[in-house]
């Protein structure tokens, strides 16, 4: 993820990064399995897939 966002100029702070994905995590949004996080819920891959997260990545890193 971090790597992705780097491609994007944008280089946010490893603890900010981690804590966000401990909220998605306590949120039951993803899980992790070692190293690897996935949607918890089929549903939600298929939301976000539909809703053109490079689009909204891009536009949401314009904005900051």
């Amino acid at each position: 993820m971090l790597a992705a966002l780097e491609t994007h100029g944008f280089t946010p702070e490893a603890d900010d990064l981690q804590r966000s994905l401990k909220r998605l995590e306590l949120g039951f949004v993803l899980g992790r399995d070692k190293q690897r996080y996935y949607f918890r819920i089929p549903l939600f891959k298929q939301m976000v897939a539909e809703d053109e997260p490079e689009i909204r990545l891009q536009a949401e890193l314009r904005g900051m």
